[in-house]
Formats: C-alpha cells, sequence, structure tokens
C-alpha cells in the first residue's frame, strides 16, 4: 500500500495519525449535498407551494362537497315535506268523500241532517257504539212523529168519525205487518 490515505465506503486504511483528517473529510462529504447543478432549496419551496396549493384545492373541494351534501339533504327534505302534505290531502280528500256518502246514506233512511252527519262521522270513525245510539234516537222520533200524525189526524176527525179513523189506523198497521200474496 501507498503511503497516502485510500477512503473506501467499508474501511479507511492509514497511518493513526491522517486517520483524524481522514474522518474529517468524510464528515465534510456527507454535509454537502449532492447538487449535480440543482438548487434543492428553491426544489424544495415550488414543492412546498405546490402541495400547499393541492392542500388548498382539496380543502375547498371538501367544502364543496359538504355544501353539496347540504343541498341535497335540504331538497330530499322538501321532496318529503311535499309527499307528506299530498298524502295528508289524499287521506282528508277521501274522509270527507267516505263521510259525504254514508251522510248520504242515513239521509236516505230517515234521519235529519245533524243525526246523519254524526252517524256518519261516527261510522266512519269505527264508532259503533255512537251510531247504535243514534240509530235507537232517530227509531224513538219516528215512532214519536208517527204517534203524534195519528193524533192530530184523529183529532181532525168528526166526533162521530172519530172511533171509525182509529179502527182505520189500527187496519192500516195491521196490513203493513201482514204478508203479501
Amino acid at each position: 500500500m501507498d503511503e497516502e490515505t485510500k477512503v473506501t465506503d467499508t474501511e479507511v486504511e492509514s497511518e493513526p495519525a491522517k486517520e483524524e483528517e481522514v474522518v474529517q473529510k468524510v464528515v465534510e462529504q456527507e454535509q454537502t449535498p449532492v447538487t449535480d447543478g440543482v438548487d434543492w432549496k428553491a426544489e424544495a419551496r415550488r414543492f412546498k407551494a405546490s402541495l400547499d396549493e393541492q392542500t388548498s384545492k382539496n380543502g375547498e373541494l371538501t367544502k364543496q362537497l359538504r355544501a353539496f351534501k347540504t343541498d341535497e339533504e335540504i331538497r330530499l327534505a322538501e321532496i318529503e315535506e311535499e309527499r307528506e302534505k299530498i298524502l295528508k290531502e289524499n287521506k282528508e280528500y277521501k274522509d270527507k268523500e267516505a263521510i259525504a256518502t254514508y251522510t248520504a246514506g242515513w239521509l236516505g233512511k230517515g234521519f235529519d241532517e245533524v243525526m246523519a252527519s254524526e252517524a256518519a262521522i261516527a261510522l266512519h270513525s269505527g264508532d259503533f257504539d255512537k251510531v247504535i245510539d243514534l240509530v235507537g234516537q232517530h227509531q224513538i222520533k219516528r215512532d214519536k212523529q208517527k204517534e203524534q200524525e195519528r193524533l192530530n189526524a184523529m183529532q181532525n176527525q168528526q166526533a162521530g168519525n172519530a172511533a171509525k179513523a182509529a179502527s182505520d189506523i189500527w187496519a192500516e198497521k195491521e196490513n203493513k205487518y201482514k204478508p203479501k200474496k
């Protein structure tokens, strides 16, 4: 070997006095960046600026996505609200139609308008006890009216014909319940 010092990656061959000098050169080589004509500090600033720009764009897109989701959620809530409103109106319409049909049926059976309306509402809501009570009230009212009509007919008859009028009423009543041939 020569008297000069050879520096390699794995070992340093030299005299002990020159060993310190070699270590100093190796340390300097490690601390000095390989430039190859490139300004690494400028490159680092450029990369950092590019990273900051991309991070900023990402933040803006995230905000837009959140705003879009919020707008979409608002739009879906409006659609659901409109749907509920339409369903409610449809139910109200069907209820009114059913009650009107029931009321017409009760009027056809001789109920007055107030009782027919109450019976229709009770029937539609499923309150059958009230329906039965109203039917009973109607029958009592109808029976009282017929009795009053009979009494009026009897009072209008002359005294001699009163017995005949009463017998005519009873005959009419008996004929009503006889089976027809």
